[in-house]
């Protein structure tokens, strides 16, 4: 197994553990009134103006984005290429997590019963390429 997948492994499994576990009773209340819980995780200061223009109050660790943000969002990600992003932000239904975590996002869909998954096609290798 290379290094790369070894590191991304690990900070996956603390972001499960570190940021999304202790939350979630939260995430799944969020997650039950239909909407986008949106988790910040270790995020960097270069990060804060995009989790502020999501919804975020600059203290929270989980806030569901407001539906006018998410259509806006989903937009700007279909403009820039992001397919598969802005389908899953224009999606209706519940069990969705957008996570900002240290300098990167994941779509997180919660399957129940099995854990959590990535949306296919939103990692930046797979849409940037």
């Amino acid at each position: 197994m290379n290094h790369d997948l070894e590191r991304s492994k690990a900070v996956f499994n603390r972001l499960v553990n570190e940021g999304l576990k202790p939350h979630g009773k939260e995430i799944v209340q969020i997650c039950n009134d239909g909407d986008v819980a949106c988790v910040v995780w270790e995020l960097t200061s270069d990060n804060h103006e995009a989790a502020r223009a999501l919804g975020w109050d600059g203290v929270s660790s989980v806030f569901a984005m407001p539906n006018e943000i998410r259509i806006e969002f989903a937009k700007a990600l279909a403009k820039d290429g992001d397919v598969a992003g802005a389908k899953w932000l224009r999606a209706s239904g519940k069990n969705r997590i957008y996570c900002m975590a240290q300098t990167g996002t994941l779509l997180l869909n919660v399957n129940p019963g099995e854990g959590f998954s990535i949306e296919p096609g939103t990692l930046d290798h797979e849409w940037m390429s």
